[in-house]
């Protein structure tokens, strides 16, 4: 395969008279592009209309309340995330109400656009090698990239953690540099950070990237001494400050009504009265010992569910760690000489980096995502460096392709097969008078956010559990609104234990009346009956 770049000048064009720039390799990436779009959109028409259960918890519901003033109708409506940052989840509302395919098809295009930063990504990494690699090597990588088991199982579907792993490749865009000489403009520094506070303010979990990549800017600029570092530090944390901007309004509002700006996380610090003085994590995700992280790594190969609660299946992660171990033992034994343009350099530092901070902040795996992404090219600079020949390296990642692909297990977080056109992603069935009165309504089972909705506007929504000094604040506040509004309480089919225990404490703040109970079926759900035990007080 001859489609080298220049080794002198790192250009890709043809210098020929005559040449134009969008040739044969053009029309190559066009199609590929072409085909990425076409395999994906077929791959989510295939699964179906997405009903995964934060969709219908909470992504439906929360999009529904900012587009319609209703932020302040109820405490904790959905539970513990009642406290996310809406802002992602109104497009979610409007895109799923809208006529299927519709809605996940325009879903998948926004998470496509990973595709083309990614692209940008590996050509600067190729105008770094100079000449030591070819298109062909690239276009492999970039194959290997899109194997992505937790990326793929998410096109189509509500979960924004692909929507904004865009900006945060887009971040990573900004800093590389192919040569140590390059110098990094102020300004794309600063839009470095404009892209990592834009994502950690709509998504908090993007915030160990916006930390890692400031690591990343630190060290980049170390070479041109002090000052420069200094200068690109400012730079970068002022864009960063200028992103998270536009979502201040919701941490301001949790700072006031919950004496918290991340209510109810890193409360150790905060110390928000209505919640436990700790940090909150979700206990089911921990890579906490050496054992945890082994059955980790050996899980990524077989399959596993360590760290998700749907099992995946992922074998680029070993591939990578025996390709380094091959790498650090040729370097040793003076094999290879280890040389790394800053771009290849910024791209190792900020996967590892980022790779160590989820271990030990979160341990789940969708949240990894911007990373899995990147693993394609890291496999990539190691096989360019531990192969001289161009072919080799091309055989080589044509060969990590193939049993990458071969092992791959794709999650399905929950589908079912809806007509063409249908505007119903919940199946939604007649609820009768929960539609036409108002009512305060305290929910101990879930999901049910979607259905809030479909309920009369006027109501109010408590959801129990979260912590016992809010679900002090909620039964007084609905004993204070009884006087105008009925009391519904919803529990689990054939739950007969919690109205009774909800009645008693509404009774010990002065609600008087009775529990009158049925069963009342919202949708089908991920599974069972979707039927749900409806008291009221009368």
């Amino acid at each position: 395969m001859t489609d080298t770049p220049s080794p002198h000048s790192g250009s890709t064009a043809d210098s020929r008279p005559g040449s134009v720039a969008w040739g044969p390799r053009g029309r190559v990436l066009a199609s590929l592009a072409l085909a990425t779009i076409v395999a994906g959109a077929l791959f989510v028409l295939k699964r179906g209309q997405d009903i995964n259960w934060d969709l219908q918890n909470y992504h439906f519901y929360s999009g529904f309340s900012i587009l319609h003033g209703r932020l302040d109708m109820g405490i904790a409506p959905v539970g513990l995330q009642s406290f996310l940052n809406p802002m992602l989840e109104a497009p979610v509302y409007l895109l799923f109400r809208m006529p299927y395919p519709v809605g996940p098809l325009v879903v998948f295009l926004i998470q496509w656009a990973c595709v083309p930063v990614l692209y940008l990504i590996a050509r600067r990494l190729l105008s770094g090698m100079s000449g030591r690699s070819s298109f062909s090597a690239m276009y492999l990588a970039l194959v290997l990239t899109l194997l992505s088991p937790l990326w793929l199982s998410e096109l189509g579907t509500s979960f924004s953690s692909s929507w904004t792993a865009s900006l945060v490749l887009a971040g990573l865009l900004m800093i590389l540099k192919p040569k140590w000489t390059d110098e990094a403009s102020l300004w794309s520094l600063g839009a470095a950070g404009v892209f990592l506070g834009i994502a950690s303010g709509l998504k908090l979990v993007n915030a160990p990237y916006a930390l890692t990549l400031g690591v990343c800017v630190v060290v980049v600029e170390l070479s041109g001494g002090a000052k420069a570092t200094l200068k690109a530090a400012l730079s970068y944390a002022a864009g960063l400050a200028l992103g998270i901007l536009p979502c201040a309004w919701w941490y301001v509002s949790l700072w006031r009504h919950y004496g918290s700006p991340l209510f109810p996380y890193y409360n150790a610090l905060f110390a928000s009265p209505l919640f436990p003085l700790l940090n909150w994590r979700d206990d089911r995700w921990k890579l906490d010992s050496v054992r945890d992280v082994g059955s980790y790594v050996w899980g990524t190969w077989t399959g596993t569910s360590i760290s998700s609660e749907v099992a995946f299946g992922d074998r680029r992660l070993i591939l990578l760690l025996v390709l380094f171990a091959v790498l650090v033992l040729a370097a040793l034994l003076r094999r290879v000489r280890v040389r790394l343009a800053p771009s290849a350099l910024i791209l190792v530092l900020f996967f590892g980096l980022s790779y160590l901070v989820w271990a030990a902040v979160f341990a789940y795996q969708r949240y990894l995502i911007p990373i899995e992404l990147l693993t394609g090219l890291v496999l990539w600079v190691i096989v360019s460096v531990l192969f001289r020949s161009r072919r080799l390296q091309v055989a080589v990642l044509c060969l990590l392709v193939a049993i990458a692909a071969l092992g791959i297990q794709v999650p399905d977080w929950g589908h079912r097969k809806v007509r063409i056109g249908s505007t119903d992603p919940f199946a939604m069935r007649s609820i009768g008078e929960l539609s036409q009165t108002p009512a305060l309504y305290i929910v101990a089972t879930g999901p049910l956010g979607f259905a809030y909705p479909y309920l009369h506007p006027d109501s109010r929504f408590y959801s129990l559990g979260v912590s016992s000094a809010l679900d002090d604040a909620i039964y007084r506040q609905v004993a204070d609104l009884s006087t105008n509004l009925p009391i519904r309480i919803i529990s689990a089919e054939g739950d007969t234990a919690t109205a009774p225990a909800v009645l008693a404490r509404l009774r010990a703040l002065g609600v008087n009346g009775e529990l009158y109970c049925r069963e009342v079926a919202f949708g089908p759900g991920l599974r069972g009956s979707g039927l749900q035990r409806v008291c009221e007080i009368r």
